[in-house]
């Protein structure tokens, strides 16, 4: 296991839904399995539109900011 930290990555499609649940499913997996969660990315967007979490957060991950993503 990689001594750095873990991001997560949480969306949903629509400005009317809600992705708390998402977050706190990740929080307690990560809890479990004694991950730190450093920063979590998070958008309502539909797959259709361009992501700037997403990409901002991939970034990230190639740059060896993290040691893996949690979705």
């Amino acid at each position: 296991m990689t001594d750095l930290p873990f991001c997560a990555y949480v969306r949903v499609s629509s400005k009317h839904q809600d992705y708390n649940a998402q977050e706190t499913i990740i929080r307690r997996f990560a809890e479990y399995r004694q991950l730190t969660i450093a920063k979590v990315y998070s958008e309502k967007v539909s797959t259709k539109k361009t992501r700037p979490e997403y990409q901002i957060m991939l970034t990230a991950l190639r740059n060896y900011e993290y040691g893996g993503v949690v979705v």
